[in-house]
């Protein structure tokens, strides 16, 4: 699978879930060569101008996840150091209750000079977050919030983002850290690339978390 995955990207072409995970499989087996491997991470991270798929990123971390070694814990997921976790349900239609979300987050949004310098809404779909960056920006301008200088919407194409407030996907927010984290997914999505999501949003804050769903 590794050569017609390779030479599927070569052709700039996206890999499916499925196939990522084969391939990924296929080298935590040890069925490829060093040369395949350096291959097929070279062309998938230099296929196009965009950085690569969530279909892909989730895909090879899952079937790295399967040959990890399992380590048995009785350690909540979200156990952490700080103020304890919020886990909250906004249910409702989708459009209305992410808004109604919204809303809270603004409300708990801990950014000033006696507060936290940085903040992140984490949400699941690209599309997902340019809806609630809309909304937020629209909503903090009129609350008299600086949107200018102190809000990020961090998406493929952004080449750097500023203190403040900053609305991403998980994909995008991995490997950066944030003071105060706004978790918010469908609650009705329970794939497992969604809980990765989750996952992925809840350990990227420094001092408070908030887990957030909405819709029925």
């Amino acid at each position: 699978m590794i050569k017609e995955a390779i030479v599927k990207i070569v052709n700039k072409e996206d890999l499916s879930y499925e196939e990522a995970y084969t391939v990924m499989n296929e080298i935590m087996s040890g069925e490829t060569t060093p040369t395949q491997n350096a291959a097929f991470l070279a062309a998938l991270s230099t296929k196009s101008a965009r950085a690569e798929t969530t279909d892909e990123i989730a895909g090879c971390a899952a079937a790295m996840r399967d040959h990890a070694t399992k380590v048995e814990t009785d350690m909540d997921l979200f156990e952490r150091h700080g103020a304890p976790v919020e886990e909250k349900h906004f249910p409702g239609k989708e459009s209305q209750s992410m808004e109604q979300a919204l809303d809270v987050i603004i409300k708990k949004l801990e950014l000033g000079e006696e507060q936290f310098e940085t903040a992140a809404v984490i949400l699941r779909t690209e599309g997902e977050a340019k809806k609630a960056a809309g909304i937020l920006k629209e909503k903090l301008a009129a609350a008299g919030f600086d949107t200018e200088n102190r809000f990020s919407y961090l998406h493929r194409d952004s080449t750097s983002f500023c203190k403040g407030l900053t609305v991403t996907t998980f994909y995008l927010a991995k490997g950066l850290e944030f003071d105060q984290i706004f978790s918010l997914f469908p609650e009705a999505d329970t794939s497992a690339l969604a809980k990765q999501g989750r996952y992925i949003a809840a350990t990227r804050a420094l001092h408070k978390l908030h887990m957030y769903e909405y819709g029925n």
